[in-house]
Formats: structure tokens, sequence, C-alpha cells
């Protein structure tokens, strides 16, 4: 299941929210001041290669390298 990050426009907060994949998104309310003016966030993410040597012996030992 997708886990999207919602922004609360009246308290400035982001929360998370668990979806089920293909399910229909019903109208939120922001758990923190329960105003339902929020709107979805493009979330970051990490990846396992950001930065530095892709062969080094950590990823060898992990299996990716």
């Amino acid at each position: 299941m997708p886990v999207y990050e919602y922004y609360c426009t009246e308290c400035g907060k982001i929360f998370e929210k668990l979806h089920k994949a293909g399910g229909e998104i019903c109208r939120l309310k922001c758990p923190h001041c329960n105003t339902d003016d929020v709107k979805r966030v493009l979330s970051s993410f990490s990846s396992l290669f950001s930065s530095g040597n892709p062969s080094c012996e950590a990823h060898k030992r992990s299996g990716f390298g």
C-alpha cells in the first residue's frame, strides 16, 4: 500500500496517510487541526547509490555490487 504525504494549508504541518492501491482517496482532514484544507505533496525518497562508489565493500557484502 502506498503512503502519501499531505500538507495542511491551515497549520502548515505535513502528515502521512496510507492508502489501498487503486482505492478511492476520500476527503482527508489534518490530524493536527482537523481542517480539510490539505494538499498532497511530492514525497522525498532515497536511493541505495545516491553518492559514492557502488563497488565499495558494504555493497559487496549486501549483494549489491
